[in-house]
């Protein structure tokens, strides 16, 4: 069976309905922090904070019927931007109210408004997520019903995790995770199992299920996921994450920001061949990658953003008018994508990550 049924399997068993023929999408990415690996001589514990504070995100801008950029490049250029659009230049103080309040972001959410036909779309991954999942994944070679809740317990650890960052970082050094010996494998999981119930957290059912399936490892069990890989690289490439989106929107023109290392990844793959247009070109000569480096830019910087505070502190803080103008840009444009093709936006990230930024941003647009 080829790579694209198998893929069209999986989103007809999620209810997802294969997207439109012959749209041309946009790539561009933001938080590319190509290898991210622990660290097990110095602190951190890993080998970039950055892999820990902010989420690989891949997307821009897509359609059917070309639509014109000329006023909003117009606006920019009246700006000074003569050159190439780059998300720089509309977030410009390292200051994210101040930035996105501005009219720089506003032109550009404003454009999406007024080109109904036009979507964005996007695939964020959380690093620390991403690097987890292979612990879950790998119980249910002995408990195969509970894969029906893979995503439930997946976001159980992630959230353990976070509230034990850096002793499950300094565990799994200890382990050279992802490459744990199979004979410590029991006592791997058992160690796991303990931080959960440290976590004070067995009123959450998933929680506490995933602690007692952890706890049932013993010396004959497999967890083949977290075995025989690279001693601590948690992440070594974001070229799968370019790959499904190209399986997942392979009927449609493809057009990549160039990056070498990626194109290089690539290469090796060969269902490729079942892609038929796709290519990678300089955003030097392409506005609507520039447009797409900027849209991701927004999504990115407002997620960290909602990420800085939590659901108790949102009744405290004031937000000015045309912050939340923007914002209920934002969140209209990624309803309406959403609203689009389900398949237009991927999260790979646990789901109380995604739950939580929506709730935040619900509750910002509504003051």
């Amino acid at each position: 069976m080829a790579l694209h049924e198998v893929i069209d399997m999986m989103h007809e068993a999620n209810g997802l309905q294969a997207f439109d023929k012959n749209y041309v999408f946009y790539f561009d990415e933001t938080n590319n922090i190509r290898k991210f690996s622990l660290n097990p001589i110095n602190e951190p514990s890993v080998n970039t904070k950055k892999g820990l504070q902010t989420d690989f995100i891949l997307g821009g801008v897509c359609f059917h019927i070309i639509p014109n950029y000329d006023e909003l490049f117009s606006f920019y250029a009246s700006h000074g931007i003569i050159e190439e659009l780059k998300s720089k230049h509309l977030f410009r103080h390292n200051n994210y109210q101040y930035d996105f309040s501005g009219n720089r972001v506003t032109a550009l959410l404003k454009w999406f408004e007024k080109n109904h036909n036009v979507y964005f779309h996007y695939a964020i991954e959380n690093n620390l997520y991403f690097a987890l999942v292979d612990i879950v994944d790998s119980l249910f070679d002995v408990y195969p019903k509970m894969i029906k809740f893979h995503f439930e317990l997946k976001d159980a650890l992630y959230r353990v995790c976070k509230l034990y960052q850096e002793d499950i970082l300094n565990l799994l050094c200890h382990y050279e995770y992802p490459n744990v010996s199979k004979a410590y494998l029991q006592e791997f999981a058992r160690n796991i199992s303990d931080i959960i119930y440290d976590a004070d957290i067995s009123h959450d059912f998933y929680a506490e299920s995933l602690r007692q399936m952890l706890k049932s490892i013993n010396k004959t069990s497999e967890m083949p996921f977290i075995v025989d890989n690279e001693p601590y690289v948690l992440q070594d490439s974001y070229s799968a994450i370019y790959h499904q989106r190209m399986m997942t929107f392979r009927e449609s023109n493809l057009i990549f920001d160039e990056e070498n290392e990626i194109i290089k990844q690539l290469k090796k793959t060969k269902s490729l061949l079942e892609i038929p247009r796709y290519s990678f070109v300089d955003s030097t000569t392409e506005k609507f990658i520039q447009i797409s480096d900027c849209i991701i830019a927004c999504l990115s910087k407002t997620f960290q953003f909602l990420d800085s505070f939590n659901m108790i502190d949102i009744a405290h803080l004031k937000f000015d008018k045309e912050l939340k103008d923007n914002l209920r840009r934002l969140k209209s444009l990624i309803e309406r994508s959403d609203n689009k093709n389900r398949l237009l936006i991927l999260n790979l990230n646990a789901q109380s990550i995604t739950q939580e930024r929506y709730v935040k941003l619900s509750i910002i647009c509504d003051k």
